[in-house]
């Protein structure tokens, strides 16, 4: 009796969890091919089902899998997942103190009228790049805060481009962080979990992903739907 391929079976159902069926086929070598086979099946059937309960993760934004714009518990999901990745990096970096805040306000505001170079310096400056990071965190962190509460799918979208320009601004993300390393207002880059030594590459293709994988689909099933209206008259 000849025993089905397994890695040919279990390739081609890779929507479901593929270590889960690797894991389940080993512990049933000691059955006969037919009982095996069965509970593999039975296997298939019921990682489906987790596949489809387990929540949209952010790395869906670099390799589509699952995710399905169109679906807003989806996309609502994956908000909530990459807002959780953002917030784990704003709890490596200290709060600002208000005052420190204030004192950054009124000198930019005495500098852009005289001495612009003088500002270019403060742009510069470890208190400036630190408030700099802190509000371009929680500038994504509202968009995403937005998209969850949206009710309407065009207020979503708003509230997706502006988390996909939080995101893409990686120059802008790397200076800060680069800054509040050397000037230790956060841990050396050496002491950080792997996912959080280069933030702004992997923030910077969630938001471009945001754009191919969300914004863009929308847009252009949008642009379909008004041309069919046309059409029809």
């Amino acid at each position: 009796m000849v025993c089905v391929n397994t890695d040919s079976f279990v390739a081609m159902n890779r929507g479901t969890t593929f270590g889960f069926l690797r894991r389940l086929w080993s512990t049933t070598r000691w059955a006969s091919c037919h009982s095996a086979f069965a509970v593999l099946l039975l296997g298939v059937s019921i990682a489906g089902e987790l596949a489809a309960e387990m929540p949209q993760s952010a790395m869906e934004l670099l390799h589509i899998q699952t995710f399905d714009w169109s679906d807003r518990r989806d996309r609502v999901a994956l908000a909530k997942d990459l807002g959780e990745r953002v917030d784990e990096l704003l709890e490596r970096i200290p709060s600002q103190k208000p005052e420190e805040r204030a004192r950054l306000a009124k000198r930019e505001a005495r500098l852009k009228t005289e001495d612009p170079q003088a500002l270019s310096r403060l742009y510069l400056s470890a208190a400036f790049q630190h408030l700099s990071l802190e509000q371009q965190l929680d500038g994504v962190l509202t968009g995403l805060a937005c998209v969850r509460n949206s009710e309407q799918v065009a207020v979503e979208m708003q509230c997706w481009s502006r988390v996909s320009i939080g995101l893409l601004q990686e120059d802008k993300l790397r200076v800060a962080l680069q800054t509040l390393r050397r000037s230790r207002r956060m841990a050396p880059r050496r002491e950080e979990p792997l996912f959080q030594k280069d933030p702004q590459l992997w923030f910077s293709q969630f938001g471009l992903g945001v754009v191919v994988h969300i914004l863009e689909p929308y847009l252009s099933a949008r642009a379909q739907s008004l041309l069919d209206v046309s059409a029809a008259r």
